[in-house]
């Protein structure tokens, strides 16, 4: 059993969606924004409730995010958009290579590797550029999502090639997952709405009975329904090739694959801005470096800036002070100097509108030591 590529898809939407994420795909981002820009643009491929008020259980608004028409449409409305287009072609291919029909297995592997090696290079990306996944890429369980999509389908390619007692079955991965499961819950939940196990020995001829007037009657689904949940198409079979379906790729060939796929998320990454080789294979003498965080922060956004000029004689914190040399120095400083110098620091954060975690951090620090020293003021006085 392997997860649900559909189920996939969505948390691949949701994560682009979420607030607590800002995908960074070297000189681009995905974000939110871009998709509900796309959705209320006219003649857009996207419907408004797709992008708000979303029904996250919504597979048809999730596939037409990821679909062609939508992807053609944000290439020629808004190329600048780098980010965004990588994202939802790369996440879309990887679960295309389980719901299309129509292409060989040499090709959905391709295409599945092509996802892991684009994810790899990501986090590979992040790490030397200082950005913590955490923040900067998809979440861990979208990350583990996408693992077992890419591992199941090679998986069943080779269980299909190999270990069937020599006889040919053609492969039909859209089937290969808990979507089914998930159907035959919602059917159950139609007869009785919580049941037990016993219920469900029950219900078995009924529920038979159910999924075949399902097979017979919804064939397909309806890629136009809005906020309508599970759109269940493992019925869609229309001019399917079985003997195509029954073709299973060589080593050779699957290795000849990985490389194609290799090259061409190489390509891509080029598109973002970035050479992977900089960063995969660094060598001491010649190290590329990345833009960290903190080059975000225009001058003077930083609440500390390194280059402050603080309004006084004498810095008490600057131990590289010439003035201050000796450590007898640096105690003799009077307490006022310090309440009033951390007060300029506090002065100076409430004016920034941007600043670091650390810088955060930092700040929260010294304004408590500037209310404990306030507070011995009073205590003296």
């Amino acid at each position: 059993m392997i997860q649900d590529s559909k189920h996939g898809l969505k948390t691949f939407r949701n994560n682009l969606f979420s607030g607590a994420h800002l995908l960074v795909l070297g000189n681009y981002i995905a974000i939110y924004l871009f998709a509900r820009d796309l959705a209320f643009q006219p003649d857009s491929p996207l419907f408004n409730r797709d992008v708000e008020k979303v029904d996250r259980q919504d597979d048809n608004a999730a596939t037409r995010l990821f679909s062609a028409t939508a992807l053609n449409y944000l290439i020629k409305r808004h190329p600048e958009h780098a980010g965004q287009i990588v994202y939802l072609f790369v996440f879309g291919e990887l679960v295309d290579a389980y719901q299309n029909r129509f292409i060989s297995h040499r090709e959905c592997i391709k295409m599945v590797l092509y996802a892991r090696f684009f994810l790899e290079t990501w986090r590979a990306y992040l790490k030397a550029a200082g950005y913590p996944e955490v923040r900067y890429l998809i979440s861990r369980e979208a990350v583990d999502i996408t693992r077992i999509l890419i591992d199941g389908l090679i998986t069943l390619v080779i269980v299909h090639r190999d270990h069937m007692d020599g006889k040919i079955f053609p492969l039909l991965p859209w089937l290969h997952s808990s979507k089914v499961c998930e159907h035959v819950f919602g059917e159950c939940r139609k007869i009785v709405k919580d049941f037990t196990y016993l219920d469900f020995l029950y219900m078995i001829p009924r529920l038979h009975i159910l999924l075949q007037s399902v097979i017979k009657l919804l064939p397909s689904s309806n890629a136009k329904d809005r906020a309508s949940g599970y759109a269940h198409s493992y019925y869609d079979t229309d001019d399917i090739d079985l003997a195509q379906l029954a073709v299973f790729p060589t080593d050779t060939e699957i290795c000849d694959a990985a490389q194609d796929a290799w090259d061409e998320q190489e390509s891509l990454w080029s598109l973002l801005g970035i050479r992977p080789a900089d960063f995969l294979t660094p060598s001491p003498q010649n190290q590329t470096p990345f833009p960290s965080i903190s080059s975000w922060f225009a001058p003077g956004q930083d609440p500390v800036p390194a280059d402050v000029q603080v309004p006084f004689e004498h810095n008490p914190f600057d131990l590289a002070d010439p003035a201050s040399d000796s450590e007898d120095e640096v105690d003799d400083i009077s307490e006022v100097v310090e309440a009033d110098y951390l007060q300029h620091l506090v002065d100076n954060e409430e004016t920034t509108r941007l600043r670091s975690t650390k810088d955060d951090d930092r700040m929260l620090d010294l304004t408590c030591a500037a209310v404990a020293i306030a507070l011995d003021e009073q205590v003296v006085m």
